[in-house]
């Protein structure tokens, strides 16, 4: 048995069965009835279905099973919620269920969950009536910990076991077999086997992996609405591996050449004499296609190799390295060794890296308005207080021998010092509640959006509760306390958020705002920006930005229209002079405007670093920090807490350039960026 509605957690589009399904259901629930009370007597019971450990940072995907004893169907919504340790992180509630007879098997969706303190969240869960919540204890979820790399690998699994051949091939794709330390946990992979007729249908279905494999029969029975969730994911920064060894038709060739896209013509997939799928223009016999897609990667298998090839072939090697978005310059070791570098320990506990930056967005996206009230201020008042209510206090009123009235001059004067030091607050906190947005747009070939990441700050001037209902995006609270410190209180407590409904697709996010108490929050999804850059991004190519002529890059760019904003130049010989390429970190061409537009301090060298490198958010969401999973460039999108999957820059690249826009509109910032690849 099932669930019933079917939940559209394969973040399908609507329908017109979806529509008979909704009608139906409705149906059913007003025919149903709910069985009476709220004690269940052992008739419910929920599991939570084992599952490999999830993506660091991505969303989490949950199987479970309700198993119902009752006669008559059962109506509520599943209730959990879950704690690292003590700690209570996250409630999660499903939208309404009606429970069958028998065994539901339910999926749904999580927001990311980090944990700092053990290796499985405890999750508790109820069941919510109309007539009252059914408690149906505890269970556990294995999710990483803030030290490790978890990353995932989906794979269209239509037969239901991994035919031995392609669970070979998919093994062969894990990245820690570039690790020499056999022993090392820090970074693991795991292959996940995808249903192919739920594979999503919305690419933000996808940010639960870090690469999915398309093979056989996983291929050619996806649909087109498949198809197009997986295009745009990739370009959106995902790692797609295809093999075209099985019978496709033209939409799968229009997939594959949507991928590479219209101006690499000579790369085009299409059949040869014999039917099978061959890329046109490649020259290499050793069947592998690697091909940048936007800000993601393709690898096209077009030919068949043995085991050994996967095992030691340098071909693979390369492109496994590419699929994972190895840095180039430690491309040549993997190539030739298949293992990283000894001096390399792959440890990727520099995760305070991971949030750096954030600190310096809160800084600036914070109202201007909003004033911390000066030490010194506070210092006086306090001196002014004790002088008060001290020698004042016993010599005025000795003075005309009236000492008695201490009794109620002592209090008067506590109060006025009170209201004051209130009324000196609210005017320098203030007294309305304010929201700040830092919007971050990646744009590919056309102007065309890839990806739009959304960072909201709430600053309120009262304890008051927060409802969002956000569709088809990943909303992800980023409630890291230190972040306060400066603004509030050490022991300001930030409570979970309470998310309803079906995420990421239609969702509501409940969240309590503690007053005077910046609360940041990230959402990432796709489609038009709303308020675009009326820039002309094609204009610009690989070889101007080589010259990197300030006058005519913006000349090309934005036109003659006045500009107040700041234009950057991201690349690996950015700076005054050109230096080698192990330089662990250079400033950014500043083609206009200032240097850092999100600093409220200027960027000093010796104030806010960290190993070598700037401590800095603009930077940080372009180039990845060292110590943190350096090995690779980028990592496919997460929405998650942190930065990782922002930076899009290989810095040790001499082929790529980041251009980057910035705008301030009001109280929002605007960062427009387009990745740049040269021949």
């Amino acid at each position: 048995m099932v669930v019933l509605p079917k939940a559209a957690l394969e973040c399908s589009k609507v329908t017109v069965s979806g529509l008979v399904s909704v009608m139906a259901t409705g149906l059913i629930l007003s025919l149903s009835t709910t069985a009476p009370g709220a004690r269940s007597d052992g008739l419910l019971s929920a599991h939570i279905l084992h599952h490999p450990s999830q993506r660091s940072f991505g969303p989490v995907p949950v199987n479970m099973t309700l198993e119902w004893k009752g006669s008559a169907f059962l109506n509520g919504r599943l209730e959990l919620q879950i704690r690292d340790g003590q700690a209570l992180v996250m409630v999660y509630r499903t939208s309404p269920l009606v429970l069958s007879q028998g065994d539901n098997n339910l999926h749904v969706v999580l927001p990311s969950v980090v944990l700092q303190a053990n290796r499985f969240a405890d999750v508790s869960m109820r069941f919510l009536t109309e007539s009252g919540a059914i408690d149906l204890g505890a269970d556990q979820l294995s999710l990483p910990m803030l030290w490790q790399q978890n990353l995932v690998i989906g794979v269209s699994d239509p037969w239901g076991s991994l035919p031995p051949r392609l669970g070979r091939f998919v093994q062969s794709l894990r990245f820690e077999r570039f690790n020499p330390n056999a022993d090392s946990r820090d970074i693991s992979t795991m292959a996940i086997s995808l249903k192919t007729e739920t594979m999503p249908k919305h690419p933000l279905g996808y940010f639960s992996y870090d690469v999915v494999v398309l093979a056989g029969e996983g291929f050619g029975s996806l649909e087109v609405e498949q198809l197009d969730a997986l295009a745009r994911w990739v370009h959106a920064g995902g790692s797609l591996c295809a093999d075209v060894r099985t019978t496709l038709d033209q939409r799968h060739l229009d997939f594959l050449n949507r991928l590479i896209g219209s101006h690499r013509e000579e790369l085009h997939f299409g059949l040869d004499a014999t039917g099978e799928v061959r890329s046109l223009g490649m020259t290499s016999g050793d069947g592998i296609v690697r091909v940048h897609a936007e800000l993601g990667r393709v690898v096209v298998v077009t030919q068949p190799f043995d085991a050994s090839s996967i095992r030691s072939g340098e071909p693979w090697r390369q492109a496994r390295a590419f699929l994972w978005k190895v840095r180039s310059e430690h491309m040549a070791a993997l190539i030739e060794n298949g293992k990283w570098s000894d001096d390399w320990s792959g440890e990727s506990s520099q995760r305070r890296a991971a949030t750096a930056g954030l600190a310096e967005l809160v800084a600036k996206l914070l109202p201007s308005n909003v004033r911390v009230v000066p030490v010194r201020t506070v210092v006086l008042i306090l001196v002014l207080f004790v002088f008060a209510i001290g020698p004042v206090d016993y010599f005025l009123l000795g003075l005309i021998h009236r000492r008695r009235w201490t009794w109620v001059v002592l209090p008067a004067t506590t109060l006025a010092f009170t209201w004051f030091t209130i009324d000196l607050s609210n005017r320098h906190m203030g007294q309305t509640d304010q929201r700040t947005t830092a919007i971050v747009v990646d744009v590919g070939r056309g102007g065309q959006v890839l990806r739009q990441t959304r960072f909201e700050l709430r600053f309120s001037a009262g304890r008051r509760n927060y409802t969002a209902q956000p569709r088809w995006s990943i909303f992800t609270p980023i409630d890291d306390a230190s972040m306060a410190i400066r603004y509030q209180s050490r022991g300001t407590r930030i409570e979970p958020s309470l998310i309803e409904g079906n995420f990421p697709a239609a969702f509501s996010v409940r969240q309590t705002l503690a007053k005077w108490t910046p609360h940041l929050t990230r959402i990432t999804r796709f489609g038009q920006a709303a308020d675009g850059l009326d820039a002309d991004w094609d204009s610009i190519d690989a070889a101007m930005l080589w010259m990197a002529n300030p006058v005519e890059i913006k000349q090309k760019l934005l036109g003659d229209r006045p500009f107040e904003g700041s234009i950057l130049l991201f690349h690996h010989g950015s700076g005054d002079s050109p230096q080698p390429l192990d330089v662990e970190w250079k400033p950014p061409h500043v083609l206009y405007g200032r240097s850092d537009p999100f600093s409220t301090r200027g960027l000093r060298r010796g104030s806010r670093w960290h190993h070598g490198e700037p401590v800095n958010f603009l930077t940080n969401i372009c180039v990845r920090p060292r110590e943190q999973f350096d090995l690779v460039s980028q990592l496919s999108p997460t929405g998650g807490s942190h930065l990782d999957d922002l930076a899009v820059l290989d810095p040790s690249d001499p082929k790529q350039w980041l251009l980057v826009v910035v705008e301030e509109k009001g109280e929002d910032i605007w960062v427009y960026r387009r990745l740049y690849r040269g021949e």
